[in-house]
């Protein structure tokens, strides 16, 4: 019988699991969870044909393959050079237009000696589709027949039985299939390779360990130093996940740019945080009932968390950095970037806590047809705004035309709604020692606001959210004007997730955007600025790779991309003016005349949200005409003033608790000495401490202990009995189980790792 003949496949140890090599003209196709080296592997195997001076395809179903090789310097080709010698054809192909590339492919067949083809994800999830299904089983028999080498790959999901790929229907043509599977080993995640099947070999089924070396993926049989043979060098794999609630997992323009950066980094694995089984995480900036820290604040808080970069509400960001729960970000941008105010939002003590990724804040949205048709200027106080929607009705002599409409999400927006009115009427609530201020400006703007609430039927009780019928009547050119966020504009510019669906017809032509009306025109002040930043957690289990995501996504190339796809106005000033993205949304270049008079809340009021709460209730009083407007806010003046001096009490107390722990946190009898220091009953002391830090008392020693205990097990002159002891545990049995709790690693385990 004629010996077939084999070639390598270019990965050290792939070949040895076959049975020698690959065998000359078979099909093979690798299926692995995201992140486990696919592409990388079928580029060594495109790198071995060519050093062997073979002529060689590549074909991606993802992204054009000339863009791909850019990203691969790891392999050390020169891939352009093959490229223009004609050594390597490069292909991008769409799945949908496959018969295309079936076509383009027979023709370079015919007229080309190719001896290997390498073709990137092709997608599983069409494989049903019968006429999809069809041309893939055509362009593999078309490699069979004229002989050629071929290696696919395909993408699995993890939850995947990767045993049942046989029943894919173009797998019956596959000669050999191996799958990729990222797996937990002890504390770190591994990457395994099986064989499931090797035509006309015996080949070995055994799952191996695959290695991200300096020179590209190894194979690691599973040898020993002492067995005489060099463990490679290895850069070690990350895997970070993250979380964006802008993004619809199912995104495929976002995928692209997360795949990006894993290709610009090998040794790091990036995949999106799942979504709680019982509330969609994002579902938290459209309704308030939804507890967000019980939901994303377990990746935060959770010690060794895979969680690299989470993007946050501006208030969120301050709670947190304020909880000690993120990693300073100063050194990542250039704050000159950026709107100033929303730098300021995103800072805790002068400190950046979160990059700012989007801004926004409520504003004016009108019917431009009907003003230009009135001849009447854009309205820029409320009672021009009262005046402009009464004059157009009469002469509209519409029944079914409303004047004004309002987006209310709500109950707590009452406190912005409200800052815009004192803002607008050159007031201000603090002065200069952080006492409320009780004059006629307060006064005047807590009137306006209510007169323009009831007009307008904007109850606490009533939520006229994103698509409700008050917004959406708007957009249907049912009202003359809309009080909303500035982003929703977006609605009239094609936003594919309107319930509006084709009927919105040309309403972009007709609508405009403007600020906020004010009580005076000569106010400055009428908006409080709201929006997103993108943060790390500081319980982040690898912040290096954490950081260098976080610099790839706010890089001025991925973040025109973003803004392309995400329609709130982006935090970075120079989109705003950036041509392209200015011809997809127009109302772009309304953004600095509607955001340049913004403030942020947490600059303007102190002791947030304690503030907040106080200053909510006593606007739902006024409202509801429970009080009048000099009552309530006489009451409030009151109410504020106690809170403050409680505060100052309060942060006192907590300092001195605090720089007691730095102390004595090996004290054997800590609390006990601790309550004679400060004097307090313990429950008392513990509910000041909660309020002060959001930790308890114990908490708190057992972070401060544990920190201190990683410094002393770098030392390896500590035994761990030595380390309990130093840090305030008799028994290190104790101490090792409360150490792995708080970092998922043994004292033994971190002292390897570290």
């Amino acid at each position: 019988m004629e010996e077939l003949e084999r070639i390598k496949s270019g990965i050290p140890g792939l070949d040895e699991m076959c049975g020698g090599g690959l065998i000359q003209g078979t099909v093979t196709i690798v299926a692995g969870h995201f992140g486990t080296g696919k592409t990388l592997s079928g580029l060594q195997f495109l790198k071995e044909g060519l050093k062997n001076g073979e002529k060689c395809i590549f074909i991606s179903f993802v992204e054009n393959p000339s863009d791909i090789l850019k990203f691969y310097d790891i392999l050390k080709t020169d891939w352009k050079l093959d490229i223009n010698k004609g050594n390597l054809l490069v292909l991008p192909a769409n799945i949908f237009k496959i018969d295309v590339l079936l076509c383009s492919l027979k023709k370079l067949l015919s007229r080309e000696k190719i001896t290997r083809v390498f073709i990137d994800e092709i997608p599983l999830a069409f494989e049903k589709k019968v006429k999809i299904s069809g041309n893939i089983n055509k362009m593999l028999k078309a490699l069979k027949k004229n002989e050629i080498s071929s290696f696919f790959t395909t993408t699995i999901s993890k939850k995947e039985d990767v045993l049942t790929l046989g029943n894919i229907s173009f797998l019956k043509l596959t000669d050999n299939i191996a799958v990729m599977r990222r797996m937990e080993k002890g504390n770190d995640i591994v990457n395994f390779i099986t064989i499931l099947k090797v035509r006309g070999s015996i080949h070995d089924a055994k799952s191996r360990e695959i290695r991200l070396t300096k020179e590209g993926l190894e194979i690691y049989a599973g040898k020993k130093e002492s067995d005489g043979e060099q463990i490679p060098d290895v850069l070690p794999v990350s895997d970070l996940s993250y979380y964006i609630w802008h993004f619809s997992p199912e995104d495929e323009r976002i995928n692209k740019i997360v795949k990006g950066f894993c290709l610009k980094n090998t040794n790091i694995n990036v995949c999106r945080v799942e979504r709680d089984k019982q509330t969609d995480i994002g579902e938290f900036y459209f309704d308030s009932n939804h507890d967000f820290l019980g939901i994303i604040g377990k990746y935060i808080t959770t010690p060794d968390t895979s969680l690299g970069l989470v993007c946050l509400p501006y208030g969120k960001v301050y709670q947190y950095a304020g909880e000690g729960m993120l990693m300073n970000v100063d050194s990542f941008i250039d704050k000159s970037d950026y709107l100033e105010e929303s730098v300021e939002s995103c800072s805790y003590n002068d400190k950046l806590y979160g990059v700012p990724f989007t801004v926004g804040c409520k504003s004016l949205m009108y019917r431009k047809d009907l003003l230009e048709k009135y001849k009447i200027n854009v309205p820029e106080t409320w009672d021009e705004l009262m005046n402009a929607e009464q004059y157009i009705l009469n002469k509209e002599n519409d029944p079914a035309l409303q004047g004004v409409s309002f987006q209310w999400e709500e109950t707590e927006e009452i406190v912005s709604i409200f800052l815009g009115f004192i803002w607008g009427n050159n007031g201000d609530i603090f002065d200069s020692r952080s006492n409320i201020i009780a004059d006629e400006r307060i006064i005047s703007a807590l009137e306006c606001m209510k007169k323009v609430l009831s007009k307008y039927r904007v109850l606490p009780e009533n939520k006229m959210h994103m698509f409700s019928d008050n917004v959406n009547n708007f957009f249907l050119r049912k009202s003359i004007f809309l009080i909303a966020r500035a982003e929703l504009i977006e609605i009239a510019f094609g936003w594919d997730k309107t319930p509006l669906g084709n009927s919105l017809g040309s309403i972009k032509e007709d609508i405009a955007i403007a600020p906020l009306p004010k009580m005076e025109k000569s106010s400055k002040m009428h908006g409080l600025v709201q929006g997103s930043a993108l943060c790390i957690p500081k319980n982040t289990k690898d912040p290096k790779s954490a950081g260098l995501f976080l610099k790839y996504m706010i890089s001025e190339e991925i973040s025109k991309k973003i803004t392309l796809i995400n329609w709130p106005f982006p935090a970075k000033i120079s989109l705003w003016k950036d041509k392209e993205i200015l011809n997809k949304r127009s109302y772009y270049a309304s953004a600095e005349n509607i955001l340049k008079d913004c403030r942020g809340i947490n600059k303007e009021i102190k002791s947030c949200p304690e503030i907040k709460y106080l200053i909510r209730e006593k606007l739902l009083q006024i409202i509801n005409e429970e009080k009048k407007p000099g009552e309530a806010w006489e009451s409030l003046a009151k109410d504020v003033k106690e809170l403050l001096k409680r505060n100052a009490v309060y942060k006192k107390i907590a300092e001195r608790v605090i720089s007691y722990t730095a102390k004595r946190y090996n004290d054997k009898e800590f609390y006990k000495s601790l309550l004679t220091e400060i004097g307090l009953s313990p429950h008392y002391l513990q509910r000041i401490f909660k309020i002060e830090t959001g930790m308890t008392i114990s908490n708190y020693l057992i972070k401060i202990r544990i920190e201190k205990a990683k410094e002393l097990l770098k030392d390896v002159k500590y035994n761990i009995g030595d380390v309990a002891q130093k840090v305030g545990y008799s028994d290190s049995v104790f101490f090792s189980k409360l150490f792995k709790k708080y970092t998922k690693y043994t004292p033994t385990g971190y002292r390897a790792k570290y």
